[in-house]
């Protein structure tokens, strides 16, 4: 399906999955790469990508574009995700890429590591458009928190990868980046059960309760 050439957007209630258990959710997994690490401060979306994930399974329904940004890339910001202004000369501009992820995420919860800062470069193109607001979204950082809040202990997306014994291929690209949190994702559930957090509702709660979910907020948030 052409996902950038609709434009139906859903109505949308956190209520639809609050009690739905993490096991059985239809989730969507994005990643963003940028001009930078400002979103407030003048930096813009290279490539967006997004991977649905069905009941803990990874599907093969993938979302991935890139975006022309209308400024140079940074030679500091190429080196890291590999996207150069030649790459991004015929892409299309943030708006209709941006209105193609919102219609590919619909109802799904939309998940991402970090996903605050993805959410800062992507909401301003929502409302510039008048967009459905992206749904209810769980962080992976945050459900590492919750599973392990001990001082010391890392919860970035290498960390996680490493400790969970997760393969990682194409890392800091935004498909690369939204699989290897995808599959973060399916592997922290389980473990979050075992904790009595079975249902959107609690886990998110408990994110929430964590000390980094108001830093991250606050940082990300306008």
């Amino acid at each position: 399906m052409n996902w950038l050439a609709r434009r139906r957007y859903p109505r949308w209630s956190a209520r639809c999955h609050a009690d739905t258990r993490l096991r059985d959710l239809s989730c969507v997994v994005l990643d963003c790469e940028t001009t930078g690490l400002h979103p407030f401060d003048g930096d813009r979306l290279v490539s967006v990508s997004a991977i649905s994930v069905s009941s803990l399974a990874i599907t093969e329904r993938v979302f991935d574009a890139l975006v022309s940004p209308g400024v140079p890339i940074p030679a500091e910001a190429t080196a890291i995700h590999g996207i150069s202004d030649a790459m991004v000369v015929d892409a299309l501009p943030s708006d209709v890429v941006v209105a193609g992820l919102r219609n590919f995420i619909g109802d799904d919860v939309a998940v991402g590591q970090v996903v605050a800062f993805d959410l800062a470069f992507l909401d301003p193109v929502v409302r510039r458009n008048r967009l459905v607001p992206f749904p209810l979204t769980l962080d992976t950082l945050l459900m590492s928190l919750v599973l392990w809040p001990e001082d010391g202990v890392r919860h970035g997306l290498d960390a996680l990868t490493e400790r969970l014994n997760i393969e990682v291929t194409d890392r800091h690209t935004a498909h690369g980046d939204a699989l290897a949190t995808a599959r973060v994702f399916v592997a922290l559930v389980p473990m979050l059960e075992e904790r009595g957090l079975v249902t959107v509702r609690d886990v998110a709660a408990a994110c929430q309760a964590t000390p980094r979910a108001a830093q991250l907020a606050k940082r990300y948030r306008r």
